[in-house]
């Protein structure tokens, strides 16, 4: 495991199962790290797999995903995120928050946004550090449903157009 693998802690895991039902796919794990029993590696290449029919071919039709992406490539796990809820997928995303970074501008307005109160403490090689590198999000994408709209965002240039 490298240093920039950062392990989402167990419990705070399930607390989100709780608040967003049970996950049937973590889409960015290992063996050592998965949240689920099914799960995608990076030899598995999830930005390259259709999520919903992976699930669908195992005969889940929930189709609930979990994703603590890497952080050095947030904006292909965001797009694809984005893609997989159309696709009738529910994404909740574990995010880092601090700085606005161009993934926010397309993130925004796709997703309920969920700040996370305080520091998570994540493992890392073993160990959990004292201080988690910055705030986290919980980024929520859901399939659409006629009429409705989720919740979402708006950028700061939607402001000023106002």
């Amino acid at each position: 495991m490298t240093s920039k693998e950062w392990i989402t802690p167990d419990i705070f895991f399930k607390r989100c199962s709780v608040a967003f039902g049970k996950f049937d796919l973590d889409v960015a794990a290992d063996e050592n790290n998965a949240k689920c029993d099914l799960y995608l590696t990076e030899e598995d290449n999830a930005l390259s797999i259709n999520w919903s029919k992976y699930l669908s071919d195992r005969e889940i039709y929930t189709k609930n995903i979990w994703c603590n992406p890497p952080y050095h490539k947030l904006i292909s796990w965001v797009l694809k995120s984005i893609e997989e809820a159309k696709r009738g997928c529910t994404v909740v995303m574990l995010l880092p928050w601090g700085r606005w970074a161009k993934w926010h501008e397309l993130i925004v307005r796709h997703a309920e946004m969920v700040r996370v109160v305080g520091r998570i403490q994540f493992e890392l090689d073993g160990k959990t550090p004292s201080n988690a590198p910055s705030c986290n999000i919980l980024a929520i994408m859901r399939p659409s449903i006629e009429g409705f709209r989720f919740p979402t965002g708006f950028t700061n240039s939607e402001i000023a157009a106002k």
